[in-house]
């Protein structure tokens, strides 16, 4: 499958949005996002370089367990698939893999697989979030965690959780895609000769875009005419309407038909 190129950046967040979930029922919030019951994950964080380096080679060397996992339909198999590969996949980097493949699977309209992702990963960050509140290695907890899904109050939050997880997935993958159509269409403007870019009032979109306040670029990017409206809003009314001038000079923006609410708004 078409993996998704990440940093180190990226991979931590995606971590910390996991270990935001809700914890299982019973269960004491960690310490912090890292979790911190598990002498593991006490040690000083890796410079960024070597931490992703750190990830790739995990990934090279477990892929197969962890895209195998990734896709198990039960709680039965699943249970004992981690038993069998807890190092793979009660390894920071195996949950974190699981994550991105979340969202990956949701950038690439595969919303069924997506949602067996996603619960798969919950599986792995609740047991951590389980044996972090007990001071435990998550290696000592995967029986008992289990058997405590098998109660089905416990098994409705678990449940709760998960679809509460994959909304958060959801809406990220829409801002991903918008993110990476933007990088898209500068990068076609770029390739193309300054001379041959200028906009009808002389100026460079590439220039304009990059000058924008963030929440007016921002909007621009996502190509939504509500978010431009509400982004010109926070600004003083004559930095809205300059921004908007340099933005219809350069191209960026093309007055006409309804659009012409976004240059009322400024």
């Amino acid at each position: 499958r078409l993996r998704i190129l990440i940093d180190a950046a990226t991979l931590w967040a995606a971590a910390a949005a996991a270990a935001g979930a809700a914890a299982p029922a019973g269960a004491r919030p960690a310490a912090d996002a890292t979790g911190g019951g598990n002498t593991k994950r006490t040690k000083a964080p890796q410079s960024a370089r070597k931490a992703a380096l750190s990830y790739n080679d995990f990934v090279r060397t477990h892929e197969a367990v962890l895209e195998e996992y990734s896709v198990l339909p039960d709680m039965a198999r699943s249970e004992e698939y981690i038993l069998q590969h807890m190092d793979v996949l009660l390894h920071e980097h195996g949950q974190s893999y699981l994550l991105l493949s979340c969202l990956e699977d949701e950038m690439n309209w595969k919303p069924d697989r997506a949602a067996v992702v996603c619960r798969q990963a919950q599986l792995l960050t609740h047991m951590q979030q389980l044996a972090d509140s007990m001071h435990r290695d998550p290696r000592d907890i995967v029986r008992p965690f289990f058997h405590r899904l098998r109660d089905p109050q416990h098994l409705q939050a678990f449940t709760v959780s998960v679809a509460e997880f994959g909304e958060k997935i959801k809406r990220r993958a829409v801002e991903k895609r918008r993110e990476l159509d933007a990088e898209q269409r500068e990068e076609a403007l770029q390739a193309i000769p300054e001379d041959q870019r200028l906009g009808p009032g002389g100026l460079d979109p590439v220039t304009v875009l990059r000058t924008l306040p963030q929440v007016l670029r921002e909007a621009f990017e996502s190509q939504d005419v509500a978010r431009l409206q509400e982004a010109l809003l926070t600004l003083p009314p004559e930095d809205a309407k300059l921004h908007m001038q340099r933005c219809v000079d350069s191209g960026l923006w093309v007055p006409g038909g309804a659009d012409d609410e976004a240059q009322e708004a400024a």
